[in-house]
């Protein structure tokens, strides 16, 4: 059975900032190849969230790189899955230190 996303108020500015930056520094058609992608990773992680690699820091945080710019971090309970933040480099080359 697939598990539950939520998505913190974090990720989702984080996300509202990338979407808004992909629109206006490349295209439309950037944008949603993007949120495509980003669809299909999250529904990869519903069925197998445990996929991605745990955080050398965190053990409870996992780290999943959606595009070579984006990376997605999530923890998993058992009830539901939580991106925590999604980070683009493009924006700010400093990763969070999770």
């Amino acid at each position: 059975m697939a598990l539950q996303v939520v998505i913190s108020d974090r990720a989702e500015k984080n996300l509202d900032k990338i979407v808004s930056y992909l629109e206006h520094k490349f295209s439309k058609r950037v944008k949603q190849n993007f949120l495509t992608k980003l669809s299909k990773t999250i529904k990869l992680l519903t069925n197998n969230p445990q996929m991605y690699p745990a955080s050398k820091e965190k053990k409870n945080i996992r780290k999943c790189v959606v595009t070579k710019y984006t990376t997605l971090f999530y923890k998993v309970n058992e009830t539901a899955i939580e991106i925590i933040t999604i980070q683009d480099s493009r924006q700010n080359p400093v990763l969070l230190n999770l």
